[in-house]
Order: structure tokens, then sequence, then C-alpha cells
């Protein structure tokens, strides 16, 4: 298939309400949206989300722009490619990292190539795996930290979400909303069967934090963490962060210590 025309657009989203993380409080979502062309009338979309500051990766929004309009969108545009896998190839070369930039270009390209055959992308994605296609997903809620900093209106929202039908609750910590919140949102679906995930966002530092996380020097304590997946993210993850992360193996839950930094992260 021909890229025939390669489009950049700016998206930004206003949010229903505001969503607070560690890092502060979202009012709007913005993301690069690409378009690729092939000069039949098809056409595929892929996104690049990256965050205007690089708290969470690396990758800035302005970065992922800078990448894509000066450096990848011109390796494509106009060129023929045989498959998305080549076209993958085509943009990892000489580009290390930048996952943000690239996954633009490389799900467009999955989706053109749905588009020409008039299949679903799932169905086309499962076709290359040689499985059958899921005909739903499964999906989780992300919930923010209250305005208001209340355990009663986080018990209102996890409420909410099990009567909306999630099968997976999040809740964003911080440090200062972390201990009490845990427990409480715990509590809110103790014998629902939903797990409860929490996430950091990088807000915690070692050994600052060290209180968060020890009731001895050595190891994590486990009563305030009744949940499946715990990624506090550390900004600077330390040999104890990691040796923790090797020790939730051994426990209940799985800790991160980092998003997409490289950084440790184990299951438990």
């Amino acid at each position: 298939m021909k890229i025939a025309k390669v489009e950049l657009f700016d998206l930004s989203l206003p949010l229903v309400e505001p969503f607070a993380i560690s890092g502060g409080v979202m009012r709007e979502r913005r993301s690069l949206v690409v378009a690729l062309h092939d000069g039949e009338g098809h056409v595929g979309y892929g996104e690049s989300p990256p965050f205007e500051l690089p708290f969470y990766s690396e990758e800035t929004l302005a970065g992922a722009r800078h990448l894509l309009s000066e450096v990848l969108i011109r390796r494509l545009a106009g060129r023929e490619v045989s498959s998305p896998e080549e076209a993958d190839e085509i943009l990892r070369a000489g580009v290390r990292g930048n996952p943000f930039a690239r996954s633009a270009l490389d799900t467009a390209v999955w989706d053109l190539e749905a588009c020409r055959r008039g299949v679903g992308l799932a169905a086309l994605l499962a076709e290359r795996l040689a499985v059958e296609p899921a005909t739903r997903i499964r999906c989780g809620v992300a919930l923010g930290i209250p305005a208001d900093r209340s355990l009663d209106t986080l018990r209102r929202w996890i409420i909410d979400a099990l009567a909306k039908g999630y099968h997976r609750v999040k809740i964003k910590v911080a440090p200062g909303w972390d201990v009490e919140p845990v427990r409480a949102a715990a509590a809110a679906l103790a014998g629902t069967g939903v797990p409860l995930t929490l996430d950091a966002n990088g807000a915690y530092e070692w050994p600052r934090d060290r209180a968060c996380f020890t009731s001895s020097s050595r190891s994590p304590p486990t009563s305030w963490w009744p949940t499946r997946w715990w990624t506090p993210s550390f900004a600077r993850p330390s040999a104890w962060t990691r040796r923790s992360a090797t020790r939730a193996r051994q426990g209940r839950f799985s800790i991160s210590t980092g998003h997409a930094s490289g950084t440790s992260r184990c299951t438990g």
C-alpha cells in the first residue's frame, strides 16, 4: 500500500470534570493524531498521547510533534510499504526509544490496512497472531484524587464505578493521600471480586517517603496494600525499590518502580 498523504493534527479534549493526580490537575487531555491516506479513499488513524511535561515518561507532546513532523512522517510520506511490519522497521531505524511518537504512525498503518481490507482492526491483529478476535474487552476505571480529599467522595466514586459495570478499579495516590484512601477503597470493593490498583505517577522519592513503604528499613508493610497492583513509580528508583519489587513476587501484590523509563516492574 502506498502512503500517499500524511496529516498531523493537534487534539485537545476538555474533560467532563477535573482529573487530579499526584503531579497536578488535568482539565483537558491533549494528544497528536495522524491520518494516513492511500490515495484510493482509505484512511488510517493513529494517536500519540504523551503528556506536555515529562513526569510520566521521557517523551513530551512537543517532542513527539517535532519527531513526527521532522523525521518519522517524512520516512513514510509517498512511500510504498508492504505491511505494518515493514513500516515499523522503517520507523525504528536509527531512532532510540520514543514509543509515543512512533506509535501514532505504527497504529495508523495497521488501521489503514484494516480499512483497505474492509475489516476491523481487532480482526486484523487476531489474524496476524493466529487467534480468535475478542468480541468485547473487560474495562477498568481510573479515579483521580478527589478535590475535597474526602474518603466519602472516593467511596461514592467506587460504588458508582461498580454500578456501571467496571471490572477493575485504579485509584490515584500521592504522599499524604495513600494509607487511608487505600483502606477505604479496599473496603468499598470487599466481596466484589474487583481488583484494586494504585498509581502514584512518579510522586514518591527515596528516601524522602521511606516511611510510607517501610515498617522497618528493609521491607514494605502490606497492611495497607490490599491490592493486586501497586505503581508507586519512583522518580529515581533506588536499589531498595528494586529489592522491594523482587520481594513483591512472593507477596499478594505487584509493584512497579517506574513507568516507561526502563525501570523494574515485577508481577506477584
